[in-house]
């Protein structure tokens, strides 16, 4: 999102970046609102708009309440959302002139289901404004589930609702696409120092494709680094957080638990089986892998395995450690489960 702003034409456009996160504990579609006309307003025209905002908000109208969002998304707004408008569009107006507005929202879908909702019903008000186009980086589906979640028990609103309801507000969506590896092994190199080529392409393979979901891996492999006192300490916290990428937390426990009572390791197994599953299933799965894994289907143990057994084809490990590193890792795992 930051890269389409900088991207927009500033001879052409005037530009608000509105990151919904950091009004999450106060009220993001307030802080929408004050923003923009903070930064398009003069004194008088903030007060105004402002006060008609609040009204807005004391009286129900954007708080929530499922037939008053249906009229909003449907035109059928009354007085007090019309006055609201206006006062927007005339303070913006003055500023736009023959511009485009685009209003670029961010992270709307790391919301709570009150906070999104709200916003929806603001972009849906902007609309009526000329010139302005709202922008937002979203999952769909969170958003959709947002509304079911809020509506679908409470007030009975039928599932194609929400999507009827969203698709309102959204007249285009846009997808983007998922980064090649290629893409994922230049930005994993950009984060990471000293790191050899074996294990970057292992993290290539079996790290997540969202950037922030990227580092959020990352910060846990440095942590876990600092905890294991060995030499191998770098391999070993990234082959256990590249695990729990791919089985989850309480699976790679679980999985971790059940080989060593066989008397194996994940190591050794990767080494002599891993890229043949069939061989490799009865170590990791013989009372049924719903057992281990509870929702987690093999599916997602095979790839760990083969890439695993790819790069210890390639690179020497001092398997003295293996059994009380990873034993180490996996006990700080549970540990974490148990807190939350």
């Amino acid at each position: 999102m930051k890269t389409l702003e900088k991207n927009l034409d500033d001879d052409k456009n005037k530009k608000l970046f509105f990151d919904a996160w950091k009004y999450e504990y106060s009220n993001p579609a307030m802080g929408l609102i004050g923003e923009l006309v903070t930064k398009y307003g003069n004194p008088d025209a903030r007060k105004n708009v402002l006060r008609a905002a609040i009204h807005l908000f004391s009286s129900g109208i954007l708080d929530i309440n499922s037939e008053e969002i249906r009229k909003i998304a449907t035109g059928e707004q009354g007085s007090l959302t019309k006055n609201f408008s206006d006062q927007l569009e005339t303070i913006l107006q003055t500023k736009i002139k023959d511009q485009k507005l685009i209003i670029i929202i961010d992270d709307l879908d790391r919301c709570d289901v009150e906070n999104s909702l709200q916003i929806l019903a603001i972009m849906k008000l902007f609309f009526d404004i000329p010139n302005c186009i709202c922008i937002a980086a979203v999952d769909f589906n969170i958003l959709e589930n947002a509304w079911l979640r809020k509506y679908s028990v409470q007030e009975k609103v039928h599932k194609k609702d929400g999507r009827e309801y969203l698709d309102k507000i959204f007249q285009v969506r846009i997808g983007i696409p998922e980064p090649t590896e290629e893409q994922i092994k230049d930005y994993l190199k950009s984060l990471i120092e000293n790191i050899s080529d074996e294990l970057l392409e292992l993290l290539t393979k079996l790290s997540p494709k969202n950037p922030r979901s990227i580092k959020r891996m990352l910060n846990l492999i440095f942590y876990r680094k600092l905890l294991l006192n060995s030499d191998e300490c770098q391999i070993f916290s990234i082959l256990w957080t590249l695990l729990e990428e791919c089985v989850s937390n309480s699976g790679a426990v679980a999985l971790h638990e059940f080989i060593e009572k066989k008397g194996n390791t994940i190591i050794a197994l990767s080494k002599s089986h891993g890229d043949n599953w069939q061989q490799l299933q009865p170590f990791v799965n013989s009372s049924g892998p719903k057992e281990i894994f509870k929702e987690e289907s093999p599916e997602r143990v095979r790839p760990f395995f083969r890439e695993l057994k790819n790069f210890l084809d390639k690179y020497s490990i001092d398997e003295t450690q293996v059994i009380s590193d990873l034993s180490y890792l996996c006990s700080n795992t549970k540990e974490t489960l148990r807190l939350s």
